[in-house]
């Protein structure tokens, strides 16, 4: 999660085992799937937009028997067509249904308005909102970098640390109260809100994605900012992408927004068997680590 060296120290085993199942003919019989689940979280790489995408876009790699990539061509041409073309692991599930109907006389038509199989062609124009991805994680979006002196991006800050604050509450006197230490980085999304809305099609398969409250889409009413910034004590660095009412002048934050991007380590040792789901945001009042440093915003360098 926080290093990227010692990735190459299993290549050799992978390589083995690649080709001891082709030496033993598996492949012969075998659709071979190779997945990773996400790029760096927590090493310095994260903190450069090409470790955003990593985290974000994580690799996948699908290898057919030869026999079948002879016998079924426009699956091989879909398969190809698709890995230029935005995917999910709805996805990947949606094709293994596919493969337990694959002989059926009646040709497969996927159930789920958020799902193709990738022995179909996936369309070009799908946009996160069709694909169910959340705007947090959504790695299509058009964001713009802002002064992160602007009054609106130091509010944000503040609701950001007083969400964080109000997560942890029942532990209040486990979890040290956080403060914001610096904004790093702040975003606003722009564009038409082709990205964000459902795109107008004749496939009648790309319905409703709802997260939450409703469908993920454009209002003239709402923008979406994102930040990075870091808490004392214990210089949490994260992650939040929020939007903003224009007419409340408020932020709704959720926690499924939210991605802490240093590692915390064993500061919050205290709540990782009772409350886990606390890890990434508390930290320990008795930790170790604890240090008194100024709870006074600061922001860095443009």
């Amino acid at each position: 999660h926080n290093s990227n060296d010692r990735i190459p120290y299993a290549d050799n085993e992978l390589l083995g085992f690649l080709q001891m199942i082709k030496a033993h003919g598996y492949l012969d019989r075998t659709m071979l799937i190779i997945i990773t689940d996400h790029g760096s979280r927590y090493s310095s790489l994260r903190n450069t937009y090409q470790g955003k995408l990593e985290e974000r876009l994580p690799f996948m790699a699908i290898r057919m028997p030869l026999q079948f990539q002879a016998q079924y061509p426009m699956i091989m041409r879909n398969l190809r067509f698709n890995s230029r073309r935005l995917t999910t692991m709805f996805d990947l599930h949606e094709t293994f249904e596919h493969l337990l109907k694959f002989h059926s006389l009646v040709p497969y038509r996927s159930q789920s308005n958020r799902s193709f199989s990738l022995f179909e062609l996936v369309p070009e124009n799908r946009t996160c909102a069709n694909a169910g991805i959340q705007h947090h994680w959504c790695a299509c979006l058009n964001w713009h970098d802002l002064s992160i002196n602007q009054p609106i991006i130091q509010q944000f800050s503040r609701v950001v640390v007083d969400f964080l604050n109000e997560f942890v509450s029942d532990h209040k006197r486990d979890c040290a109260t956080l403060a914001v230490l610096r904004v790093n980085k702040a975003s606003q999304l722009k564009g038409s809100g082709d990205l964000l809305k459902f795109v107008n099609s004749n496939n009648k398969r790309v319905g409703t994605s709802r997260f939450g409250k409703g469908p993920f889409q454009w209002s003239n009413n709402t923008k979406f900012y994102q930040i990075q910034l870091e808490t004392t004590p214990g210089q949490g660095q994260f992650e939040v992408t929020a939007e903003y009412d224009l007419i409340k002048k408020t932020f709704d934050i959720r926690k499924q927004h939210l991605s802490r991007i240093n590692k915390y380590g064993e500061t919050s040792a205290c709540v990782a068997s009772k409350r886990p789901e606390f890890q990434d945001i508390c930290y320990c009042s008795n930790s170790v680590f604890h240090k008194n440093t100024t709870s006074n915003i600061v922001v860095t360098a443009e």
